[in-house]
């Protein structure tokens, strides 16, 4: 969990914990006859890392943050070694956060950290750094240059480990406070064992696997379990307005895990070729940010070109005499987010309560086409939908964008429901391929 204390988010008193000193380079190595050594880390015969494309160039989809990252010699050292930490050395993924800034520890401070292992202190319900690593290219020696970057990561973490790697070796650092130093291990260790050098063992942190159990359509079609929804944030606080059935059906639905779907699916030239959960922020121009657990899916679009799309059902909120947002009702909204490394933005905000319609036994979802362009203002609705015409003729139906229509009289199913996510992919693809043309015109 993040903290609260003004100048640390992530510990109250880093620094305190572990200064960092190196003396002439002298170290005592630790002997792992007691321990539990891993195998060491084999950059040159680890399987090659499975490679995307974006823009045309090659990109990695980091397994931490689940973005695509730019395949460079040093990021492909981090990203197999992100692959041995959590198959070698069993650090739960929870525990691995990637490129940290130091400002999460110390205000102003610089600096990006590679990759740092925590473990979570329930007590005070804190992730505390453990390991702090540094990842280089293999054709960058692991010299004094590097020392002092670490130096100067470790006076903001007191992480009780330090490494620095560049595929080729590895050096795995503890802190003996007797000594005010770090000594070498000889090996690193698995995430256990790391814990019990430290004497903090009972803060071992393994995931308790519980299989997904979903609600039937009873409970979830009732007002009694929106009103439990409403109080989690989970919907709107004027849900009990409207027909929330939909909303709880495919979040329980996105929720869960398992993607009964053999992939890829291919519709047209777009290709599903991977799907998952994250829980991150995503920024509109407004100045929003909405948050949520996205399930996301990697496609390949018309260019092969591979793109990161989110769709999450999630509230706003609703705002009385504010400076900014003035007055507004709370509202359930269809978020959908596009990424890849370069940016992150909504695509689209569709208001639930406006565009979605119940209709006999189905639930249809419809769009007028409205949209923003950063900060230069909106769009003519009637100039989105004839550009989506000429590229996606199929979602047009009457005049407005159409999504889909799924069942609303029973639990939903993957099998239900592909279709209206495949459309809502392509309209959100569609949209920022607008969104590139109007910019260029506006500037």
């Amino acid at each position: 969990m993040v903290g609260t204390d003004s100048d640390s988010k992530h510990s109250p008193d880093p620094v305190a914990s572990a200064p960092f000193r190196k003396e002439e380079k002298k170290y005592r190595s630790y002997s792992s006859t007691d321990m539990n050594p891993c195998k060491p880390f084999d950059f040159q015969n680890s399987p090659p890392l499975k490679k995307y494309k974006r823009n045309g160039k090659d990109v990695y989809l980091d397994p931490i943050r689940k973005i695509l990252i730019p395949a460079t010699p040093e990021e492909e050292v981090r990203q197999k070694f992100l692959e041995y930490l959590m198959e070698e050395v069993k650090v739960p993924p929870e525990m691995i956060s990637v490129e940290v800034p130091m400002t999460d520890y110390r205000k102003n401070a610089k600096g990006r950290a590679d990759i740092i292992i925590s473990y979570y202190n329930e007590s005070d319900d804190y992730k505390y750094p453990l390991v702090l690593i540094e990842c280089k290219a293999p054709d960058i020696d692991l010299n004094d240059d590097v020392w002092e970057q670490l130096s100067n990561y470790q006076e903001y973490l007191g992480a009780e480990f330090i490494c620095m790697m560049n595929g080729v070796e590895v050096q795995l650092y503890h802190y003996n406070p007797d000594k005010d130093l770090f000594f070498c291990l000889e090996t690193f260790l698995d995430y256990y064992e790391l814990l019990k050098l430290n004497q903090i063992e009972e803060h071992y942190y393994k995931e308790e696997v519980v299989p997904y159990i979903r609600q039937d359509f009873e409970t979830i079609s009732s007002k009694e379990y929106w009103k439990e929804l409403i109080e989690e944030d989970v919907l709107s606080i004027n849900s009990l307005n409207y027909d929330c059935t939909f909303h709880c059906n495919f979040l329980t639905l996105m929720d869960d895990p398992h993607f009964p779907l053999e992939l890829p699916i291919v519709r047209g030239n777009l290709t599903l070729i991977e799907t998952g959960n994250r829980h991150i922020g995503y920024g509109n121009p407004g100045g929003s940010i909405w948050y949520g657990y996205f399930r996301y899916f990697v496609v390949t679009d018309q260019n092969g070109d591979n793109q990161i799309v989110g769709i999450t059902l999630t509230p706003s909120g609703e705002t009385v005499n504010d400076p900014m947002y003035g007055n507004s009702k709370s509202h359930n909204y269809l978020v959908v987010t596009v990424d890849d490394y370069e940016s992150k933005h909504n695509s689209l905000q569709l208001n639930l309560d406006f565009h979605g319609k119940v209709e006999k036994n189905n639930y249809t979802i419809t769009h007028n086409g409205k949209m923003n362009v950063g900060r230069s203002g909106s769009v003519r609705q009637d100039r989105v939908i004839e550009f989506v015409r000429s590229r996606k003729p199929h979602l047009i139906k009457n005049g407005e964008v159409y999504l889909g229509s799924v069942p609303n009289d029973r639990l939903l199913e993957w099998n239900d429901c592909i279709d209206f996510v495949l459309n809502t992919i392509e309209y959100a693809l569609v949209r920022d391929e607008l969104r590139k043309i109007i910019k260029e015109e506006r500037k």
